[in-house]
């Protein structure tokens, strides 16, 4: 389990990298915050600053970083570089750890992927590691910020843009089982 990306930061391309034991060490620093949740706020835009230092703070460390080096670098960079720029690679991490990262194939021109589209909460569920609930919970302008985080960190793979109505009509066929 883990997921990793590399982004330019600090003046050059680093690696940042999340293992389970450094995932456990995030979870620490936010509060015993789930990482899941983190996931959620990151990709929704309802995030913290704590949130996105300690995302990118503790995926330097994985990358190959010191502790040291990896404070020092948040030390001299992290508020030299806008905060959604931050939050765009903390999410990407994230997004690379709850639904993975393939490889592209080397594609000849026009092979272009098929967009996802989404047409059930469970592929919802699935794709973005939630419970049926907790997407049904949803308002329409937190999924869409989730489609635009998981779009930018996967250009190759995009899922088509979902009008309201369309997702509203897909909440609207997940029906809950007694006691569920």
């Amino acid at each position: 389990m883990g997921g990793e990306v590399i982004r330019y930061w600090a003046g050059k391309e680093r690696l940042f990298r999340l293992r389970l034991g450094l995932i456990m060490d995030l979870e620490e620093a936010l509060a015993k915050q789930a990482i899941g949740v983190t996931f959620q706020k990151l990709a929704s835009g309802q995030f913290s600053v704590m949130d996105v230092h300690e995302t990118l703070r503790i995926g330097l460390i994985g990358g190959g970083e010191s502790v040291i080096d990896a404070k020092r670098l948040m030390n001299a960079h992290f508020d030299k570089i806008g905060l959604s720029d931050n939050a765009g690679i903390a999410s990407d991490l994230l997004a690379s750890l709850m639904v993975g990262v393939e490889e592209p194939e080397q594609k000849s021109d026009g092979d272009t992927p098929e967009p996802i589209k989404f047409s059930e909460v469970s592929q919802i569920s699935r794709v973005f590691n939630m419970s049926p609930q907790d997407v049904r919970g949803l308002r329409y302008s937190d999924y869409v910020n989730m489609m635009r985080g998981y779009n930018a960190s996967r250009p190759d793979a995009p899922i088509d843009h979902l009008s309201e109505d369309e997702f509203l009509s897909i909440l609207d066929k997940y029906e809950p089982k007694e006691g569920a």
